[in-house]
């Protein structure tokens, strides 16, 4: 996101620009042939500011603005004649032609310089030095920023070419400057030069137009050629305006007439560079939102994509209005309101850059050496293929996720933006020069502590969830809820990923508080009456929530006697369910039919966990009376072996399917069991299988399933039943195996009527 060897060119061009401009901090007395001095009716004011309140002293201010103000719009008539009288009093041949004939010559030789620097050096030797180094698809800053780096490195040796060569030119052309005025206006063209050519390698760097692979920003060709076409001619503009205002100022022109000039000459650059954000907000937007926009970002990046072009327009604005205050006012000069913008933008990118650099340099180092240990060791144990049909889906944990910030790479990079933001923030304050007023220094400091605070509690609080949500990951996330037809059972989470989740709540809940605790101390709240207010508050909830603490001890002994964890199936009284959240107080089930229930941990008495180690499934079968037991028996148990050998589900099996005979003998038939034993929650795909498989076996061994019967005995007085007595005696044999417990929708199988 930033070009160090462009925004070195670029800072020290503006060290020498305010080297140059260092005399116009000198006071107006001795220097301005139009009044020249703080009038007296402002010294006056300000004498007097003790005694007046604050709404004279701001009367008193604007009148002394307004009259400045006056005195210097009667100058504006006389600037084009005063600047050609300055120019002709500073001119050896007393002709303001000269000046004219040393600044076109200057930027003849310049450009002459870049040309064969260009040609000559750059384009044949400087070139294949970066161009060898590039690659197809490059990835992430670590490998993108060197070679973009070294590419304006090799600009600036061009700079720097195209500098010495007009030197050498112009030296070898005219003779050496005759006067002192000659020699500033060379050293201010060849300082504007620097500036102007480093500010555009600074854009190149960042846009990288001509590099659509190598560029950081996301964003297309199209959209970074136009901005870099913007951005270059705007930022030259503004360095040549700053240039001839510096220029003029040093030649002795009147402080009327210059601060018109360089008012004037200001508002043209800042109007320049408020078009250029306009006509680009879509391109800049999405680059500051990482190519994504408002609607679909989180909520601090969501704010800097609204608020940065209003933001951006009021400072600049803001920037020329108090540079326009000083020119009236004869006040000292600080940092040009353009410039100074372009030196926030830069510091800000060169932080950014550098930070971005280094944590993706990092974490693929990091990574690759993890690739490497899993390629070089070979696991003892080979791990365990899980069937994605066979075993329940496990989900990553849900919404308690920062968004955007997964992983430790994810939080590095927004703490980088952060860091970045904060040097932009002071790099603005000291433009304005704030840290000279006591109140802002000492605001200053605390702004400092809270930052540090707020920045040290946001990556606390952040990296202990990533840890221990990386933690839960690893012990296999959270079991989902049971697919539609089964019942339950299935294994739960293990019992650490049941115990982080509250671990968590707690660890993150006390950043928080201590975090809060620092910054009220900062703020210069006391907290001891805080303390003991809430240590009274807590006596008394105490004695009014008995129920409550009697909830939480209980979840606490629960969870430390493992007595269930998430995702298990369980029992408490009539409530059955799966575990799917755990609070401090209280746990959820959800029934394997839908319903959520929420117990409180104080009201379990005991608890059924039908999803622990192993679980038996009983089948009981309905058979005829003569049915040999012994050859079911048989035949169940060659149905087992063979299940056991069935790929999908033979694995399954803890213990293989047996039939335990015949446990009951009822009016109709006689009860055979059969059982088998798997791990919890695969007994329902089993039973479903098992049935299946016994049905089809008993068809083709022509063993027949009992069904319920009624006998209805009549008198035998040899008269043959009439239609409405078979149904009055059907109706009763329906009405018997009702209060007998049978199924009353069923029909009997057979009425025997003797």
């Amino acid at each position: 996101m930033t070009a160090l060897s462009g925004i070195a060119f670029n800072i020290g061009s503006l060290g020498a620009a305010g080297l140059l401009q260092s005399g116009a901090g000198r006071s107006e007395a001795g220097t301005d042939s139009g009044g020249g001095g703080t009038p007296g009716a402002l010294t006056e004011l300000w004498s007097n500011a003790g005694d007046d309140s604050m709404v004279s002293m701001a009367q008193g201010m604007a009148n002394a603005f307004r009259m400045r103000l006056l005195e210097r719009l009667a100058a504006t008539p006389d600037t084009l004649s005063e600047t050609l009288a300055v120019l002709a009093a500073n001119s050896p041949t007393g002709r303001p032609e000269h000046f004219l004939q040393v600044v076109g010559w200057t930027l003849v030789f310049l450009v002459i310089g870049h040309l064969l620097a260009r040609y000559l050096v750059q384009r044949p030797l400087l070139r294949p030095l970066y161009a060898r180094r590039m690659v197809a698809a490059p990835q992430g800053t670590a490998e993108k920023l060197p070679l973009l780096l070294l590419r304006a490195a090799l600009g600036g040796v061009t700079l720097l070419l195209s500098i010495l060569v007009a030197f050498m030119i112009g030296a070898a052309t005219f003779p050496p400057p005759e006067n002192d005025a000659a020699e500033k206006t060379l050293l201010i063209l060849f300082a504007a030069w620097s500036v102007g050519f480093g500010l555009v390698l600074l854009w190149r760097l960042i846009l990288a137009p001509n590099l659509d692979n190598y560029r950081i920003p996301p964003m297309s060709q199209a959209e970074a050629r136009r901005l870099f076409r913007w951005l270059a001619p705007g930022s030259v503009f503004a360095v040549a305006v700053h240039a001839y205002c510096i220029w003029m100022y040093e030649l002795g022109l009147s402080q009327n007439v210059h601060a018109v000039i360089v008012s004037g000459l200001t508002l043209l650059a800042v109007g320049v560079t408020i078009a250029t954000l306009i006509l680009n907000r879509g391109a800049i937007t999405r680059a500051l939102l990482c190519g994504g926009d408002c609607s679909t970002a989180t909520g601090p990046a969501r704010i800097v994509g609204t608020l940065w072009l209003p933001l951006a327009i009021v400072y600049v604005a803001t920037s020329w209005g108090e540079l326009t205050y000083r020119l009236i006012m004869g006040n000292a000069l600080g940092m040009p309101p353009v410039l100074g913008f372009y030196l926030v933008i830069a510091s800000i990118l060169a932080v950014h850059g550098l930070l971005l650099y280094v944590i993706d340099r990092h974490f693929r180092r990091r990574d690759a050496r993890a690739a490497a240990a899993s390629a070089e060791v070979v696991p003892i144990f080979a791990p365990i293929e899980v069937d994605a049909d066979a075993a329940p889906a496990l989900v990553q944990e849900p919404a308690t996720r920062g968004a955007g910030i997964r992983t430790y790479e994810d939080l590095a990079n927004r703490v980088a933006g952060y860091i970045a933001a904060a040097v932009g923030a002071f790099a603005l304050l000291w433009i304005w020069e704030a840290q000279k007023l006591p109140a802002m220094r000492e605001a200053m400091s605390h702004a400092v502590t809270l930052l540090t605070v707020l920045l040290l509690g946001h990556v606390a609080y952040h990296a202990a969830r990533i840890a221990i949500d990386s933690r839960i990951d690893r012990e296999g996330g959270t079991p989902a809820a049971p697919v539609a037809g089964d019942e339950g059972g299935a294994a739960g989470a293990s019992r650490l990923a049941t115990l982080l989740p509250l671990i968590r709540t707690v660890v993150l809940a006390l950043i928080v508080a201590i975090a809060g605790a620092m910054l009220l101390v900062e703020l210069g709240v006391n907290l001891g009456p805080l303390f003991a207010g809430a240590g009274i508050i807590g006596i008394a909830i105490g004695f009014g929530a008995q129920y409550l603490i009697r909830d939480i001890f209980a979840g606490v002994f629960f969870l430390v006697d493992d007595a269930f964890r998430r995702g298990e199936y369980i029992e408490i009284g009539d409530v059955k369910g799966t575990v799917e959240k755990i609070s401090i107080r209280s746990f959820q089930l959800r029934h394997h039919l839908g319903p959520l229930q929420t117990i409180p941990f104080g009201e379990i008495k005991t608890i059924t966990n039908r999803s622990r180690d192993w679980v038996i499934m009983k089948l009981p079968l309905r058979v005829t009376y003569d049915t040999d037991v012994e050859r079911v028996r048989k035949l169940v148990k060659k149905l087992g072996q063979d299940l056991l050998e069935d790929p999908e589900i033979g694995d399954q099996f803890l213990e293989p399917l047996k039939s335990q005979g015949v446990i009951e003998m009822q009016d109709s038939a006689m009860i055979i069991r059969v059982k088998f034993t798997t791990k919890p929650g695969d007994q329902w795909t089993i039973r479903q299988r098992v049935y299946q498989e016994v049905r089809e076996l008993f068809q083709r061994e022509g063993i027949k399933f009992a069904h319920r019967e009624v006998t209805v005995r009549v008198a035998e007085d040899g008269r043959p039943l009439t239609p409405g007595q078979q149904e009055a005696i059907k109706a009763a044999a329906l009405d018997f195996e009702a209060d007998a417990g049978g199924a009353p929708e069923r029909r009997p199988a057979a009425a025997d009527a003797r």
